[in-house]
Parts: C-alpha cells; sequence; structure tokens
C-alpha cells in the first residue's frame, strides 16, 4: 500500500501492547511530511525544501538502499552536484554509487572508524536509509543538537521512523531528486563548496592512516588491494566477514559502491557467502562471481563446497585466514587487552585443502602479487576455486 514491495509483518510485544504511560508523553503534534506520489512536489514545499538545503552549512547525504531500490541514483547524483554535498551510505547496505565520484565519500557506521562528518553535519538529508546504529540513531553524541533531518523515501511509512524529521517527503525518488536538483540550481547555491572540500580532504586523510602500517605486512588490506584492480562492472562481488567486511568497504567503498556487490545487510549476518556465491552463479551465469570471505565466515557453510561441485556452480572465493574471529577479537584486545581475548581464536585450518576434499580446486597463496593472477584464472575454472591466504589478524580498528 505505502510502496514498499513484498509482505508485512507486524509484531508487537505484549509489555508495550498492554503498557500504560501519561498522557503528557504522547506526542502532540506530526512532523511535517507530504506524500508526493509520483513526485509531484507542491512549489511551496519543493520551495520550503530548497531553502533548508541553502540555509545549511554543513549538509550530509545519507543514501540507502532505498534509493538502489528505487532507482534514484543518478538523480541523487545529479542533486549532490547541483547543491554540493557529500554522499555517504550506511556499511553493509546496498550500493548506490556505481561509479566513482568525487562527492561520494564511502560508508558510514563502519566498526573501524570513519571521518568526521555525521557529527559536525547541521543538516542530514537521510535518502532511502534506516535510522539506526550505523548513524548512531541520529541521536548525540552522533549528530550534533539541533541538526536538522530532510526525509526523503518512496514509503511513506519510513518518514518517522526512529526520528522526527523537519520535512519529510515521500514518492518516486528520482522524479523527487530531479526537482530537488533543479530547485537548488535555480539558487545558485554555491556556500557548500568549502564544507565539500573540507569533508573529502578528511575522507582522504582518515584513510591514508592506515597505508604504512597495513603494507609492513599481509594482511586483508593486501586481499582487498589485490581484489580492487579485477572489480569491473561485470564482476558480482560478495563480501562476508566482519574484519575483512570493514577493509573491503573502507577501500573499495571510497570511490564507488555498485549495488552489485552483495553484502550481509545491516544486521551482520555472517556465513552467507558460500551459499550466496550459489545463487549469484545461478543468476548471473555469463557473469564471474568472486567471494571475499574471513575464515570464520567461510566455516559457517564450508561443506557447501560439495553442493557447488556437484550443481555445476562455478566461482572463486577468497578466504582471508588470520585463524581468528577478528573483528571480536579487535574488540575484546582495545577493551580489555591480550588477557580479554577469549574464545575468539581459530585453528590453523588450510581451507585449500577442504576444497580439493569436496572436489573444488584449492590453492593457498603468501605472496599478495599472485593473488590477482590466480583470481583471473580462477575465472576460467570449471569448478569452484578456494584460494586460501594466510594473513596477520589486523583489523582497521586495530590502527589509529
Amino acid at each position: 500500500m505505502s510502496g514498499r514491495p513484498g509482505p508485512v509483518h507486524l509484531t508487537i510485544p505484549l509489555d508495550v501492547l498492554e503498557a500504560e504511560i501519561e498522557e503528557s508523553t504522547v506526542p502532540n503534534h506530526i512532523a511535517e511530511t507530504i506524500n508526493s506520489g509520483a513526485g509531484l512536489l507542491p512549489p511551496d514545499y519543493l520551495e520550503k525544501t530548497a531553502a533548508v538545503v541553502e540555509q545549511s552549512h554543513k549538509p550530509l547525504i545519507i543514501a540507502g538502499s532505498g534509493v538502489f531500490y528505487g532507482k534514484g541514483q543518478h538523480s541523487l547524483v545529479k542533486f549532490s552536484e547541483n547543491a554540493m554535498i557529500p554522499i555517504v551510505t550506511p556499511i553493509w547496505d546496498r550500493g548506490v554509487i556505481d561509479r566513482a565520484h568525487p562527492n561520494f565519500l564511502g560508508v558510514t557506521g563502519a566498526a573501524s572508524g570513519e571521518p568526521r562528518l555525521l557529527e559536525d553535519a547541521d543538516l542530514i538529508i537521510l535518502a532511502g536509509a534506516r535510522v539506526d546504529y550505523r548513524i548512531g540513531y541520529l541521536r548525540p553524541p552522533k549528530v550534533s543538537e539541533g541538526t536538522k533531518v530532510i526525509r526523503i523515501d518512496r514509503d511513506v511509512c519510513e518518514l518517522n521512523q526512529g526520528v522526527e524529521p523537519t520535512l519529510g517527503i515521500a514518492g518516486d525518488l528520482p522524479s523527487v531528486f530531479d526537482l530537488l536538483a533543479q530547485a537548488v540550481s535555480d539558487r545558485g547555491i554555491s556556500e557548500h563548496a568549502r564544507w565539500l572540500k573540507e569533508a573529502q580532504e578528511r575522507s582522504a586523510s582518515f584513510r591514508s592512516r592506515w597505508q604504512d602500517t597495513a603494507q609492513s605486512m599481509i594482511s586483508g588490506w593486501h586481499i582487498v588491494k589485490a581484489v580492487q584492480s579485477l572489480l569491473n562492472e561485470e564482476v558480482i562481488l560478495l563480501i562476508d566477514g566482519g574484519n575483512i567486511g570493514q577493509w573491503a568497504h573502507m577501500l573499495l567503498a571510497t570511490e564507488r559502491y555498485p549495488a552489485s556487490w552483495l553484502t550481509c545487510g545491516a544486521s551482520g549476518v555472517v556465513g552467507l557467502g558460500l551459499p550466496g556465491a550459489m545463487a549469484a552463479r545461478l543468476a548471473y551465469p555469463d557473469k564471474p562471481v568472486l567471494l571475499v570471505s574471513g575464515d570464520g565466515s567461510f566455516g559457517f557453510t564450508t561443506t557447501e563446497l560439495e553442493s557447488a561441485v556437484r550443481q555445476k556452480l562455478p566461482f572463486v572465493a577468497i578466504v582471508a585466514n588470520d585463524k581468528t574471529w577478528g573483528i571480536a577479537a579487535s574488540v575484546q584486545y582495545h577493551r580489555y587487552g591480550d588477557e580479554g581475548i577469549i574464545a575468539t581464536r581459530l585453528g590453523a585450518i588450510r581451507y585449500d585443502k577442504i576444497a580439493e576434499a569436496c572436489g573444488a580446486q584449492g590453492m593457498q597463496i603468501h605472496n599478495p602479487q599472485e593473488l590477482t593472477r590466480a583470481i583471473k584464472q580462477g575465472f576460467s575454472a570449471p569448478v569452484p576455486v578456494v584460494i586460501d591466504v594466510p594473513i596477520t589478524p589486523l583489523a582497521p580498528l586495530d590502527i589509529t
């Protein structure tokens, strides 16, 4: 009914259903929102929205999966260009920027940290994204008091989810962004140029801190860098795992984050990699499929390799083998030191040998320079290829 396809399930916990509250705590007003239907915004509401954008000093666009599903990517970029506003995407959402663009600064909400953008923004344009832990629930200290929020979504029910917006627009996303792009263009907004440049510099500086430390030892950094050169528009990339997922998002999504990169989603579920690669091969039989997985995640469904062989579903799987539940171990170490690392160490497992036992191809690689060549060869193999890469358990979080 509201524009989001698929079934709807509503659960109300019993304690909430039976709870009694003071009448004074019930909101006595509703945020100013509008349902534009096909995107035909009333001129006065369009002008009001454009005015809020113009009056801001440090605006930030947070573009989530809803922009992808609403096919609003290109119109969003045009709006960003006209208003000179940086764009970020919540980590693990479907990508919306399929080509490198200077206004796109990667992901927000990563456990490994991020440049200070959300905290300093005085206007957040939340487009097709949910209010959740990845953006600090849009509450202090993650955002400043008084930060304005413009909510844009194709689902009118999302406009008041988690936060009361300053303005809310529900409608066809390409149409809405096209109208806003024209409205800000008509106003000749140029005041945001300094903030955009500052945001770009902050982003570049934040990521440069990994360069020297990460290169001093074989880590997830090397795996992602080897993969990066192969990611043309044909490759279907799956990312499964905590630390390797952080490395992938921190390095790959800085320039582009296309929807053909498939992840575990906001809930952080791990173990999807092998079944996901099989499904991707079935859905895209003529495209190369590449899985980048942590060793812990890979262990969830390792025996599905036999299913992939039996069903003749080839793909390439890279296992970042640090013998650790890396993201959990990093948090334990930073909170409690070495003695606090409990139940997060894994054994020395040769995943390439497991692959061979299942009828797939397996190889172990110690030199990052060999990895790119091995991946290319794997794409032409008639069976799944598992590349085991022993690495140091180093997370982006560990480099400060």
